[in-house]
């Protein structure tokens, strides 16, 4: 997993002690917040492109406490990149279906509470969201 490093979010336009949610995790302050999901789709790319969803197609995951507003943008980058390198790549041109409806088959995404779960469905559909709660977690 690559994180960003410490220093790039120690400028002069910061304050050090930055808004921080109250988990040791470094990656959950306001300067990464608004980023988690790249290693989610880096992963999520991997299993698609590298045929795991074809070969598994029983094959279930879940997304939990990961957010899901990232997910119309990783569905239509999927399927772009196999309209724009497949040709070329040996791996993508083994897909029977578009990355997407990988995806849309074996991917279930719950949403945060903070998200707006209306755009998300109307993005994705209604098959790929799920409820969960962390109660009694204020949040949940």
């Amino acid at each position: 997993m690559m994180f960003i490093p410490p220093s790039w979010t120690r400028s002069r336009l910061r304050p050090l002690d930055s808004f921080h949610i109250g988990i040791t995790d470094p990656r959950s302050d306001s300067f990464h917040i608004g980023k988690g999901y790249h290693t989610i789709e880096r992963w999520l790319t991997c299993m698609v492109y590298d045929g795991v969803l074809e070969r598994f197609p029983r094959l279930k995951i879940a997304f939990v406490e990961l957010g899901a507003n990232w997910l119309p943008a990783c569905l239509a980058n999927l399927d772009m990149g196999v309209s724009l390198l497949g040709k070329f790549d040996v791996n993508l041109k083994k897909l029977s279906l578009k990355p997407s409806e990988y995806v849309q088959r074996q991917l279930r995404v719950a949403p945060l509470h903070t998200e707006n779960t209306g755009w998300i469905l109307r993005n994705v559909g209604k098959d790929m969201l799920m409820f969960n709660t962390d109660y009694p977690h204020p949040e949940g």
